[in-house]
């Protein structure tokens, strides 16, 4: 929480007061959706501000352009999201409570004169901030203040909080539901899965585990530190065991092959073969050269596998004759394209159904209606 073995210490009750503002912040956001019903939504992105709080080392050198911002929101001619800085104090050591609440004060007034109204307050959990807040009558069921005549809502800048989650949580325990929340078991997610393939929280990374002393903590490595995915990184042997506990019987190697052997039943539609058949000249050229193509490529592979040489039995064989046949034919023959205009009406009356039923097994569900019998004759 601090770089100094000295430094401010968070007592009880702030803690629980920043959290519980934390956790109940809808309250927050309740005050400022009154505060936007009760004006018109249109004055909303030209009228409403948000202030912030934030305490910045100056360190040489120390450059800052005041009206950069504005100057391109007047060029840009639209409503746009930008920050102005409206005063500081410079000081060699933290400002008291009241000096902050009354410059707040200040800052409110200075901008409801130019027509501008603050709905929320942003700030982190200084000492400071958290004492002035408290000062100001804010509770964890209203976490609303009265500054200079409005209401505004005090809201605690979410990374900030989520910096302090993760260095509490590396300090102390935290119980949930009964059960206990640690960061050893962060760290002991990260040491089994660091060399995992793949990983189960691919996110983490060891900067986010193991933080080196006298290091600012980095919003993004805290976030992936307290993520969702870590959290079922941890659970992972706890869900899946879940499962395998709760069933009654746990089913066998044997009853798996089996299980999966098990296929859909589809049902074969006849195809409409009686009617006359339309075919476009188009499509029977196309037709024609596919399975012209393969016919060629059927014949080279057999001028490849078969060849005859003198002073054998090859020329007498019955599948050399089946070979020399089939050299000397270049086009398809009548039985060749009976069967493509076969696939072709497959394609054209059951493709587009079978994949709409299931598309598994498609090529297979369709090669059914192609009966070898019928074309075994050359």
């Amino acid at each position: 929480m601090t770089r100094k073995p000295r430094g401010r210490r968070y007592s009880e009750a702030s803690k629980k007061f920043a959290s519980g503002t934390y956790l109940t912040s809808p309250a927050a956001y309740r005050g400022v959706r009154q505060r936007i019903e009760k004006n018109d939504p249109s004055r909303l992105a030209t009228e409403a501000v948000v202030l912030m709080v934030q305490g910045v080392d100056v360190l040489e050198p120390f450059h800052w352009e005041p009206y950069k911002n504005v100057d391109a929101q007047k060029k840009s001619k639209k409503p746009r999201r930008f920050k102005q800085a409206l005063g500081y104090i410079l000081a060699h050591h933290t400002p008291g409570s009241d000096v902050q609440f009354s410059f707040l004060e200040k800052a409110v007034r200075q901008l409801r004169l130019r027509g501008l109204y603050p709905l929320a307050l942003v700030l982190d959990q200084g000492t400071t901030n958290v004492k002035m807040v408290k000062a100001a009558g804010a509770t964890k069921n209203h976490p609303i203040i009265d500054l200079a005549g409005e209401q505004i809502a005090v809201m605690y800048d979410s990374p900030h909080l989520l910096k302090n989650t993760k260095s509490m949580l590396m300090k102390y325990n935290v119980v949930f539901g009964g059960h206990i929340a640690s960061f050893s078991h962060i760290v002991k997610l990260f040491e089994l899965d660091c060399d995992s393939i793949p990983r189960l929280v691919p996110r983490l990374t060891d900067k986010c585990v193991y933080a080196a002393p006298f290091r600012a903590m980095n919003v993004s490595q805290a976030a992936r530190t307290m993520s969702e995915s870590t959290s079922v990184g941890q659970n992972c042997e706890e869900d899946d065991a879940e499962t395998l506990l709760q069933d009654d019987e746990i089913p066998t190697f044997a009853e798996f092959s089996a299980a999966n052997q098990i296929e859909y039943k589809y049902k074969k539609v006849p195809l409409r073969l009686d009617g006359h058949r339309l075919y476009t000249t188009n499509s029977l050229n196309g037709l024609v050269y596919i399975v012209g193509a393969s016919a060629r490529k059927l014949h080279k592979r057999c001028k490849k596998n078969l060849v005859a040489r003198r002073q054998t039995d090859d020329l007498n064989k019955e599948i050399f004759s089946f070979c020399e046949m089939k050299r000397a034919k270049t086009v398809p023959n009548t039985k060749l394209m009976e069967l493509g205009l076969l696939v072709y009406t497959i394609f054209d009356q059951r493709f587009k159904p079978m994949l709409y039923q299931s598309k598994k097994n498609v090529k297979r569900r369709m090669k059914e209606y192609i009966l070898h019998n019928d074309f075994k004759k050359q």
